[in-house]
């Protein structure tokens, strides 16, 4: 064998190593890639999820601090304090009612309600109605009397358990857990790989 055949070979063989690894990096680099855009997804939904429990969060415990309101005894209070404790949580579960809008729009709305503003056309999600439902329990709560309000706090129960389920189907934490495992088996297999 000549030194020009042997060159060219080593050449060859040179620019054949080349092109393999330049073919392995590019894979990786299309792999990491990849999984960049899926963090960067996931990170979108968790941000907007996050939002979404956190509201979720706030509402849940207006509605337990309603429930709990119908255990007190309005007469052992001090003069008015059942009643501001009330319109309190009322004009906070007013503001949780408007601001879930923001994640659950009204259904139906290019033909009912046309006459009212956007965001109020249409027919309310049942996730908001568990919140209105609270709310009216809530106005109608007795200030004066406990035994009263026995039967809001049955209602608020309801009320609260449908939120919490309304809320889950959403939230779906066991889909979320699934997601999150595969995400990581993913992770685990980019580095082995």
């Amino acid at each position: 064998m000549d030194i020009k055949t042997l060159v060219a070979i080593v050449s060859a063989a040179i620019a054949l190593v080349s092109a393999a690894v330049s073919a392995f990096f590019s894979y990786q680099s299309l792999r990491r890639a990849r999984l960049d855009q899926v963090f960067k997804a996931i990170d979108t939904r968790e941000r907007y999820f996050g939002r979404l429990q956190s509201w979720s969060d706030e509402v849940l415990g207006l509605m337990a601090h309603a429930v709990h309101l119908c255990d007190l005894d309005p007469k052992k209070l001090p003069p008015g304090e059942f009643f501001m404790k009330r319109h309190d949580l009322r004009v906070r579960l007013s503001a949780m009612i408007d601001k879930g809008r923001w994640f659950f729009p009204n259904v139906d709305y290019e033909t009912h309600g046309t006459h009212k503003e956007e965001a109020f056309r249409g027919y309310r999600q049942s996730v908001l109605n568990s919140i209105m439902w609270a709310y009216r329990a809530l106005e109608v709560m007795d200030y004066t009397d406990q035994q009263k309000n026995i039967q809001r706090r049955i209602e608020l129960v309801s009320d609260q358990r449908l939120f919490t389920s309304e809320i889950q189907k959403v939230l779906d934490p066991r889909k979320q857990e699934q997601e999150f495992a595969s995400m990581m088996e993913s992770v685990g297999t980019f580095h082995k790989g």
